[in-house]
């Protein structure tokens, strides 16, 4: 619990930035949690507070952050590959492509990793443990942002 703890007071340290083509190109391709934001707000530089959160996500995937972050992408543009990405484009665009450029609300992105190897023929015991914490670390945050705000992230609940 204490190491739990540890990780999410270490999430709540990040910064948020603008998510956008040079910082999804960047992310790393480890596992790790990741909250969005959606706001008219400049949240630049700024750490994160339960009461921006938007969406929060992990992935254990091979690729991670990157390839989740990616398939939000796609979600909130085409309308697959990503739940929370298929219903903000379902439920807030109405099935209209979102276009950062013509929205006067824009996504801010928060993540932390947690580096192990996820591959089934490689992975050790703590790689496994490792990835455990980040599916625990994912409930922390939506715990501290229902703490802090009275609900779950509004595009967790919908």
């Amino acid at each position: 619990m204490k190491e739990m703890n540890e990780l999410l007071a270490k999430f709540f340290r990040q910064k948020w930035q603008l998510f956008s083509d040079e910082i999804r190109l960047g992310l790393p391709s480890d596992p790790g949690v990741y909250a969005l934001a959606y706001t008219t707000s400049n949240l630049a530089g700024q750490t994160v507070k339960t009461t921006d959160v938007f969406y929060v996500g992990m992935s254990n995937a091979s690729q991670g952050l990157k390839q989740r972050l990616n398939q939000f992408h796609r979600g909130i543009r085409k309308g697959d590959m990503h739940s929370g990405g298929m219903r903000f484009l379902k439920n807030y665009l109405k099935g209209t492509s979102y276009d950062p450029a013509r929205s006067r609300k824009k996504f801010w992105v928060a993540h932390l990793s947690l580096p192990c190897d996820v591959k089934k023929e490689r992975r050790t015991p703590n790689d496994l443990r490792t990835m455990g914490k980040v599916s625990c670390l994912e409930y922390f945050i939506l715990a501290r942002v229902k703490q802090g705000t009275g609900d779950e992230p509004e595009l967790n609940l919908k």
